[in-house]
């Protein structure tokens, strides 16, 4: 019992203790005092500047390494029996051969969101529910789901969402512009001796003014977003 209450009021000091010895070197020592034991216990670890120094170096080199090895994927795409293939060569290929192309998708699209925000277009959950359940609907009766058409084409549904609230704003501020009349309808049948199936009557014609409002969009909105281009001030910076 002594020994027990004896050991439990041992205090433990541990000191960093410089010395210099006489060529002018300097030691760090480790110094781990017990008081409360008989003897008196004394532990002593020497390191020296220069190991410590070496020390620091090889632990920020394995820190790197480690890091490195976490974040491959950000740095590395791909090895060819051993030698990497960069990120960088990859974005850089892509920038060379499709770069003028999505730098002009992305100038109009915040165009897009820009004028809409200035006209205060605003577009509901409701909305993108409805637009997604038409998608799935159309892609049930080709035989595929949204999920199967959206892996085929390496797409999430946040993509989609992004591109159908684009598409739901530019629909809102081309307003009139793309209704379709009965008359281009009956037209469009004539012209183009389309030949509708007794009893569909009423699903040909709207099938067929879909068509023409998506005809509409596609002209209307080309003609509205070149405009914005044209009274916007684009600086371009790179030259692809």
């Amino acid at each position: 019992m002594e020994n027990n209450e004896q050991n439990s009021e041992n205090v433990e000091i541990t000191e960093l203790l410089i010395e210099e010895n006489a060529a002018g070197e300097q030691t760090a020592t480790i110094q781990e005092t017990v008081i409360g034991e008989t003897p008196k216990r004394t532990l002593k670890f020497s390191v020296s500047p220069k190991q410590l120094k070496y020390g620091a170096i090889v632990l920020a080199v394995l820190a790197v390494l480690a890091l490195a090895y976490y974040f491959k994927g950000l740095i590395v795409a791909a090895t060819i029996n051993g030698v990497p293939v960069s990120r960088f060569a990859v974005l850089s290929e892509l920038e060379r051969t499709g770069g003028a192309g999505m730098l002009e998708n992305i100038i109009r699209e915040r165009l897009i969101n820009m004028e809409a925000a200035k006209q205060n277009v605003v577009i509901s959950q409701e909305e993108i529910d409805a637009e997604f359940a038409r998608i799935e609907e159309n892609l049930t009766a080709q035989g595929t789901t949204l999920d199967e058409a959206l892996a085929a084409q390496k797409l999430t549904r946040a993509d989609i969402t992004e591109k159908i609230v684009t598409q739901k704003k530019l629909e809102k501020m081309l307003g009139d512009k793309l209704n379709v009349t009965d008359e281009e309808v009956e037209a469009y049948i004539k012209d183009n001796g389309v030949t509708i199936e007794a009893g569909k009557e009423a699903e040909s014609k709207a099938a067929i003014k879909e068509n023409l409002k998506n005809q509409k969009f596609n002209e209307e909105a080309n003609i509205f977003v070149e405009d914005l281009v044209t009274k916007s001030n684009i600086k371009y910076f790179v030259e692809y």
